[in-house]
Parts: C-alpha cells; sequence; structure tokens
C-alpha cells in the first residue's frame, strides 16, 4: 500500500521556512510604514489643536479677557477657556505626556501669549517648523511656564538639540 504514495506531495521543510521568511520581511515592511503614518497623524492633530486653542485665546481676549490673554501656563486654560470658547482644552494624541505649551507675557495683563507642542515627526526646518514663530518666552522676565520655540523639546536653553518645537506667538 505504501507503493502507491509519491513521495514528492507537499512542500519541504526549506520551502516553508523561505515562506515564511519573506512573509516576516513583507509585514515588517507595512508595520513600519503604518508607524510612520501613525506619527504624521499625531503631527497634525497637534497642529490643529494649536489652531484650535489660538482661536479660543482669541475669542476670550475680545470677549471675557477685555484685552487680556488667560493669565498662567497650559493648565490654567482650562478654567478660562472651556466651555464657552473651546469645548475641552486639547490632550496630546499619543497619550499621558504633556507636550502642549503656552505662556502670558505677563502676570497681570498679558497682552501676548506663546504657545508651543513637541513634534513627533517632523524637526529643524521640516513642514510646519519652517513657518512657525521659533520664539523664545523666557524673554519674559517673572513669568511661569515660558519656553523657548526652537528646541527639541520645548524646554531647556533656545537652540539646544534639534528643534521639534513648533510654537506661534501673538
Amino acid at each position: 500500500m505504501l507503493k502507491y504514495f509519491k513521495k514528492n506531495k507537499g512542500f519541504t521543510l526549506i520551502e516553508l521556512l523561505v515562506v515564511i521568511a519573506i512573509i516576516a520581511v513583507l509585514a515588517s515592511i507595512v508595520l513600519v510604514s503604518l508607524n510612520t503614518a501613525r506619527v504624521k497623524g499625531r503631527d497634525a492633530r497637534r497642529l490643529a489643536d494649536i489652531k484650535s486653542i489660538q482661536n479660543a485665546l482669541e475669542l476670550y481676549y475680545d470677549g471675557v479677557g477685555a484685552g487680556n490673554y488667560v493669565i498662567g501656563t497650559y493648565s490654567a486654560l482650562s478654567a478660562a477657556l472651556t466651555p464657552n470658547y473651546i469645548p475641552a482644552i486639547p490632550q496630546d494624541p499619543s497619550g499621558g505626556t504633556v507636550t502642549y505649551f503656552y505662556a502670558a507675557s505677563s502676570a497681570t495683563t498679558p497682552s501676548s501669549y506663546h504657545l508651543g507642542a513637541i513634534m513627533e515627526g517632523i524637526s529643524a526646518s521640516q513642514g510646519a517648523l519652517a513657518t512657525d514663530a521659533d520664539f523664545d518666552s523666557n524673554v519674559w522676565t517673572g513669568i511661569t511656564g515660558v519656553f523657548p520655540g526652537i528646541d527639541a523639546n520645548c524646554a531647556g536653553s533656545s537652540g539646544s538639540g534639534v528643534d521639534q518645537c513648533y510654537d506661534v506667538k501673538n
């Protein structure tokens, strides 16, 4: 009875291993490109969040602020701007880490503000960072929450590291 079975049916172990290796390489390429797309999506969300906060700050300035912006740091924005000017203060799309920054030009009557976010996928003069303010609010003395807009993580000294801090100023 064993005489009738052919030995050439099925795949050899080597053939199966080669196919599995090819599938693994293709899967890793797909995962890398998906991760890049996720990073770009989070950066786009951060830019949109900054624009939303900017719009809410301008509405506050024209309304309740009576010619002044919100006093304090990023955490102070929630009490001042929600729910009248923005439904909720945006949180970073990557999760728990703080990547948004806010500083007002004065501790009593701020007429200007500096708003920033740490980008993941773009740096230096790429994309939105090519046209951001690159302002260093450390020049505002006696103010909490100041940060350099041309820095790797919107902290430290101005110009330390590769610029990944997208910032706007009014």
